[in-house]
């Protein structure tokens, strides 16, 4: 009897449990596994992100777009006045593509970025750090107006104060790029001071300013950059370049070479700094020494494309701050 009552408890909870199933709408079925997938795609992406992987999240972000936008314009149909409904699935949507831009910038794929970015903002997203990437695309476009109407929007909101150190001069580093592009060396030369201010780690900071103070003609400003600089992390070949220039400019000649040398030492095929020193040289009286770099610089022939200004890729080397 007992064995009666438990079979026939499970027989009448499967047939309760197909009635309900059967009871259900195949639609409901069909959105609620829709989900589940939307779900799934969703963690996907956010993994292929955590390692890494952009083009993988990417591709899964394309596929989750994609079904948002679908389900936008089936609901919306070209209306002007969106329902609550649908701006949710709007909302959803910015989300999407903020996270896609996001992979886009990580890659370097500024174009796609941006769009995904301008895209986003039209539907009403807003943020800081999506203003910080709007900002930094524009600035990358040369479109320096706008880049600083999204900076300004990020160093006035409300919790800026979340930014920590080096983000928020590197706010004011992407600012003073901007406000040189339009021409403003006032407010670039302020930028440039607040983010030395603020920075943890200023190097970077003070070589922009040293570059500042080097092309205004203010040579000893640009000399105490730079030696700031290499007592924090060394110096550049541009910025050995550069240095050494500004010495040359207040007649420290002796100093100038040792510049000039530490270009040669990590670029030595560059007859260009043999020449720049042999200059030194000569300015100095060191005639022998003179000679002799123009002698290689004969031999391997004067290259004048030197790096006059901050660039990632002018440096490919750099000595440590207590070389000689």
């Amino acid at each position: 009897m007992s064995l009666y009552r438990t079979n026939s408890i499970s027989f009448f909870s499967l047939m309760f449990t197909a009635l309900v199933f059967f009871a259900i709408p195949e639609q409901s079925r069909a959105e609620s596994a829709k989900d589940a997938g939307f779900e799934n795609k969703q963690a996907a992406a956010k993994v292929y992100e955590e390692k890494k992987m952009y083009k993988a999240a990417i591709a899964e972000y394309d596929l989750l777009i994609a079904a948002k936008e679908k389900e936008l314009k089936k609901l919306n149909g070209g209306k002007m006045t969106w329902s609550k409904d649908e701006l949710k699935i709007a909302r959803d949507l910015a989300k999407l593509l903020y996270k896609r831009g996001s992979c886009y910038r990580r890659m370097g794929a500024w174009d796609e970025a941006m769009h995904d970015f301008a895209r986003c903002h039209s539907f009403g997203y807003k943020g800081r750090r999506l203003d910080y990437f709007l900002g930094e695309g524009y600035a990358h476009f040369g479109k320096y107006k706008d880049a600083l109407r999204h900076l300004r929007l990020v160093l006035a909101s409300p919790d800026k104060d979340n930014l920590d150190r080096d983000q928020l001069a590197n706010v004011y580093s992407l600012c003073a790029t901007a406000y040189d592009g339009i021409g403003d060396q006032k407010n670039k030369l302020d930028c440039l001071d607040n983010a030395i201010a603020v920075a943890e780690k200023p190097a970077r900071f003070l070589k922009e300013r040293a570059f500042y103070f080097q092309n205004n003609k203010q040579w000893q400003k640009a000399v105490d950059d730079f030696n700031k600089c290499e007592t924090l992390q060394g110096l550049t070949i541009s910025s050995y370049y550069g240095r050494g220039r500004c010495y040359m400019e207040l007649a420290k000649y002796d100093q100038a070479a040792l510049d000039f040398g530490s270009c040669i030492e990590l670029e030595p095929e560059r007859g260009g700094y043999y020449a720049a020193r042999a200059a030194a040289y000569e300015k100095s009286g060191k005639k022998e020494l003179a000679l002799a770099d123009r002698r290689k610089v004969a031999e391997i022939g004067e290259d004048f494309a030197l790096p006059l200004r901050p660039n990632k890729n002018s440096a490919k080397g750099r000595l440590p701050s207590n070389s000689n």
